[in-house]
């Protein structure tokens, strides 16, 4: 089994082995990968984080020897917290995104294989950030207006589970990539008078299958990608838009992680 770290700011994966493909989910910088098989200037990988799969270049990727490829760096807690920042080595300027993972990080140091990097972004420490309502709620904000886009997992474009999937990370919260399977972790809430900021809730379609989630805020309001990172009402019928008058949602369940 190889394994490997993304070495760009963001690394689209594909459904295929093509770049025409769709884009299924977004890598970051810094997070692992296990190579499960290969074909000319393509890896298929998973993502050790979310076990997501699919294809992605092998340019966006520095495969590690085993050696190298140690539980201190595929489990690496430290986050870039700024929404954009600077990487430096060899002379050269690296961009990292809020979300970036720094393997083997210390006193604005951190390191991939045998390269090290510097940066003087902030950086957060997931694993003794303890989550509370407040701090969800302000880091969830941090996403306010970023664009919607289907896979992406950054503030320059994220889709609605990967915009839940990363706030809760900053918490050393795992969630799982898509939302009919976050809408499985925690437990129910069953009903909306008993919700609290941050509890998770996921939206279905007319076939019942959930396709949306977003992030309970104070005040009956929403926050959640579409379009772009919005905060809208919520009530027990769903996701009110104000602006067009309609609902734009239909609520199924609410989910208690904290």
């Amino acid at each position: 089994m190889r394994f490997g770290i993304i070495n760009v700011a963001l690394a689209p994966l594909r459904a295929e082995a093509q770049d025409k493909s769709e884009m299924t989910s977004q890598l970051l910088f810094g997070e692992c990968v296990r190579v499960l098989s290969q074909c000319p200037k393509w890896l298929h990988v998973k993502n050790e984080y979310d076990a997501y799969e699919g294809w992605i270049s092998d340019k966006q990727v520095t495969l590690l020897p085993p050696a190298d490829y140690n539980s201190t760096m595929s489990h690496s807690t430290h986050l870039c917290e700024d929404l954009s920042a600077e990487a430096h080595f060899n002379q050269q300027t690296l961009s990292l995104t809020k979300g970036a993972v720094l393997p083997l990080f210390n006193k604005g140091k951190f390191q991939i294989g045998q390269q090290y990097f510097e940066t003087k972004c902030r950086v957060i420490d997931s694993s003794k950030n303890k989550p509370t309502q407040e701090k969800l709620i302000t880091t969830a904000l941090q996403y306010i207006n970023a664009p919607y886009l289907w896979g992406g997992r950054s503030p320059f474009g994220i889709d609605c589970s990967g915009f839940t999937q990363a706030v809760f990370r900053f918490f050393g919260i795992k969630l799982y990539r898509d939302a009919y399977q976050q809408a499985s972790q925690g437990r129910e809430i069953e009903y909306i008078n008993h919700v609290q900021a941050g509890d998770l809730a996921f939206f279905d379609n007319e076939q019942k299958k959930i396709i949306h989630v977003g992030i309970i805020l104070p005040e009956s309001k929403i926050i959640h990608a579409s379009g772009f990172v919005r905060i809208d009402t919520i009530d027990h019928n769903g996701i009110f838009n104000e602006e067009s008058g309609t609902y734009s949602h239909k609520l199924r369940i609410i989910r208690r992680i904290v």
